[in-house]
């Protein structure tokens, strides 16, 4: 697998799984200062935000496009891989930052997925638990089926929620759900679409126009916040996971990458040792896993 994942393999969504990733560390890193973030500061936390919060709809996009492979030895070797590294990291974070001993914490640390410590894999192993359902039922609706079933969800679960705020769940898109409707866009991107026909100018084009228009949205609400309240910090409603400015921005990106044809053998090495990296950057706390996804279960 290794040598095939280097040497067989095209690099763009090599390349996409390696920026996505750094997107996601960079918004973890300056996750402290967006709660304060005014001048300047917030404008860079806005934009931050905007841009970054794409990376985890690409992953899933990755995983949809290509599928599941549900092997029992991939998830239980996944599933060692983000045990390993929950209870190091409890292990490790109260020496670093000096917290004290909790029984809590500790069992979450041994029940990663069951505590949702890591929230995009306790996602990603219930979709991987009904991917052969999924599959059935995509074939079963065909395009036009699947196609209406996508904009009712995409409707309920993303378009209300960001203009009206409110929503159905109250997990932003950092759930099942929501990375459900991305995992479907995969599918039927893979099943009905000739990605490598869009135009590269088009689609360039209208993310451009995507997120000009959100980081906009997300300033101004920033800003009467910060009016309303009388306090800083960056409020970036249409960045959430659920909204339809990240899902579409997330597949338009992904149609961007996907279009590339070359090939680089650093790029390729450079992307595949980097879940351990992730799982570390993330603690446990804020940290996701879905590098991991895209790497160990397309078919």
């Amino acid at each position: 697998m290794l040598k095939e994942r280097i040497y067989g393999r095209e690099s763009g969504l090599e390349l996409l799984r390696i920026l996505a990733m750094l997107g996601i560390i960079t918004m973890h890193m300056f996750a402290p200062l967006m709660n304060v973030a005014t001048g300047r500061n917030l404008y860079v936390g806005v934009f931050i935000n905007t841009i970054f919060n794409v990376g985890v709809s690409c992953f899933m996009l990755v995983t949809g496009y290509y599928g599941i492979r549900a092997k029992g030895e991939r998830f239980v070797s996944l599933w060692l891989t983000v045990f390993f590294y929950s209870v190091v990291s409890y292990a490790v974070i109260p020496l670093v930052l000096g917290e004290g001993f909790s029984v809590v914490s500790l069992t979450k640390s041994f029940l990663p997925l069951a505590a949702n410590r890591y929230w995009y894999m306790t996602s990603f192993f219930i979709i991987a638990l009904f991917s052969g359902y999924i599959d059935r039922m995509v074939d079963g609706l065909g395009r036009e089926g699947t196609r209406k079933l996508l904009l009712l969800l995409l409707v309920v679960f993303s378009a209300i929620p960001t203009f009206l705020y409110f929503q159905v769940l109250s997990d932003s898109g950092k759930g099942p759900v929501n990375m459900f409707i991305i995992y479907l866009i995969g599918r039927y991107l893979a099943r009905w679409v000739d990605v490598d026909k869009i135009s590269v100018k088009k689609t360039l084009a209208a993310l451009v126009l995507l997120f000009g228009s959100e980081y906009v949205l997300n300033i101004s609400a920033s800003i009467f916040r910060g009016i309303y309240t009388g306090k800083g910090g960056v409020f970036a409603p249409f960045a959430r996971d659920c909204s339809v400015f990240t899902v579409a921005a997330g597949v338009l990106v992904f149609v961007l990458f996907k279009r590339m044809k070359w090939k680089s053998i650093g790029v390729n090495l450079l992307a595949f040792p980097m879940f351990g990296t992730y799982l570390c950057e993330g603690g446990g706390k804020k940290g996701t896993v879905p590098f991991c996804t895209a790497v160990l279960f397309e078919k």
